[in-house]
């Protein structure tokens, strides 16, 4: 994780210094430290692409044709077989989830009923909040950001996931995986699902804006592992988990005090995005390796989520057997 944070920081750098040079013409920046000067760039370039954002009370209506934008190019690119979700509801989060779900997450219809409704519960700006702190929420996550977080929570991340893993049968089945559903498979999904979603094109309107965005998303996964296992095996303290935050991810300080936190009360789960992500990962390109210029990215994505939510190591055993699924596609 810790080297993959250098390579995507590099990355950064690299596509933020010509934006730096076109939106800040008369800034210099000092060179002498390389350290110092990618987080200038980056960070000058970061908070400019962040003035790209709603208003503090447009989140539930813009999330509804986000989610409608974003199921439309998933049709269009091939990306999975199931793209009609009539029973999909994006509705505002309850009033007392609202410190569990600060900004959005998906609630599945239960495992015994799944023709009942599966929500988006998206958690709208509170009204008691001032300016400062309504613009600090959405200046992180701005029109890109909610692109990819609705990618993340929804279409093609955990609302779908938990759509195919409902189709499983029977009933037992679907109860124990439902129950005892692996973490890095759900979780190492919706990030995987981000990289799917920038793989095939969905950048807001500009690729340039939304990768970088895509890449301080992609920190945050692998700050995520780093603090999670220093902090808990190697005695790092709060203050160097929010020092890592902030000046090597480009996090807000108050995002960062609240993650130390939730580190702190819910070991090992921080790890499970990064640890997903990279099974996700290498368990697609092999199969692309195994069926050559055979392989097709929607039957792929189809078969992998139906097996459900078990560990990815074996859902690769039953991938690469040859294995149905006991779920059918409706």
């Amino acid at each position: 994780a810790e080297k993959e944070m250098k390579e995507t920081r590099a990355e950064m750098l690299r596509l933020a210094e010509p934006l730096a040079k076109q939106w800040f013409p008369g800034k210099t920046y000092d060179r002498k430290n390389p350290e110092a000067y990618l987080n200038a760039v980056v960070k000058d370039v970061l908070g400019k692409i962040q003035e790209e954002k709603i208003g503090r009370d447009e989140l539930v209506s813009q999330t509804e044709k986000d989610v409608a934008e974003i199921n439309d190019f998933i049709r269009k690119k091939g990306v999975l077989s199931i793209t009609d979700y009539p029973n999909l509801k994006v509705i505002p989060t309850p009033e007392f989830m609202r410190g569990s779900y600060g900004i959005a997450g998906a609630v599945f219809a239960p495992a015994l009923e799944p023709n009942l409704s599966t929500f988006y519960w998206v958690t709208p700006i509170p009204k008691e909040w001032t300016d400062e702190q309504a613009n600090g929420r959405l200046r992180e996550y701005n029109k890109y950001k909610l692109l990819s977080l609705h990618v993340h929570e929804a279409i093609p991340g955990h609302v779908v996931q938990g759509i195919y893993a409902n189709l499983i049968t029977p009933d037992w089945r679907r109860i124990l995986r439902a129950v005892y559903g692996n973490t890095p498979y759900i979780e190492g999904w919706a990030v995987y699902a981000e990289h799917v979603m920038e793989e095939v094109g969905l950048n807001g309107g500009d690729a340039t804006k939304m990768k970088l965005i895509s890449l301080k998303a992609n920190l945050r996964v692998l700050t995520n592992a780093i603090i999670d296992i220093r902090m808990h095996t190697k005695g790092m303290t709060d203050e160097e988990c929010i020092a890592l935050m902030v000046e090597k991810g480009f996090q807000e300080k108050p995002e960062a005090v609240g993650k130390v936190q939730r580190c702190q009360l819910d070991y090992v789960q921080l790890n499970t995005y990064y640890a997903g992500l990279r099974e996700w990962r290498t368990l697609r390109a092999d199969a692309q390796k195994k069926a050559g210029k055979d392989f097709s990215m929607k039957a792929y994505h189809d078969r992998v989520l139906m097996y459900g939510p078990i560990p990815v190591p074996a859902v690769r055993k039953l991938y690469m057997a040859g294995v149905e699924p006991s779920a059918k596609l409706p």
